[in-house]
């Protein structure tokens, strides 16, 4: 069973600034579930569309290693995020808009249970990503009202 949800959030500052902290994956750590390091394994991924990095997570209080793929589509200030675990794969698509020199950025996210022990226990397994995943904006909200002081 996938789980989906959907989440918005304003911050006052222009589209360009937050589009540009947001899709670099250096700055994943400290909003992005729980990544506490990040690495690129493209060594060219500033002009690459598609990326390939490693992350290190304490999701569920555990280390973990996490293989992320990153697909940016700047002309349309969009970028999706793909992680897959021994147990679970997601999918994060974010969305950025601006009006007024405010940006909203939308998050769709899905969480599928790929194992048969989290299919078998699939809420349990889903409900601590599920909790992490929905502080992705405010997290990102405070780093960047921090930067902008």
């Amino acid at each position: 069973m996938t789980h989906v949800f959907k989440k918005s959030e304003i911050i006052n500052l222009p589209i360009d600034m937050v589009w540009k902290f947001a899709s670099d994956p250096r700055n994943t750590p400290g909003w992005l579930f729980d990544i506490t390091e990040i690495k690129s394994s493209s060594p060219q991924w500033k002009d690459q569309r598609e990326s390939t990095w490693l992350a290190k997570t304490k999701a569920g209080g555990k280390a973990n290693n996490t293989k992320l793929k990153i697909i940016r589509f700047e002309e349309q200030y969009r970028f999706e995020i793909f992680s897959k675990s021994r147990n679970i794969q997601r999918l994060y698509s974010y969305s950025f808009s601006q009006s007024n020199n405010v940006t909203q950025i939308n998050l769709d996210a899905q969480s599928e249970p790929i194992s048969k022990l989290a299919r078998l226990c699939q809420w349990a397994n889903a409900l601590p990503f599920l909790a992490e995943d929905r502080k992705q904006l405010s997290r990102l909200k405070q780093l960047m009202m921090q930067l902008r002081t």
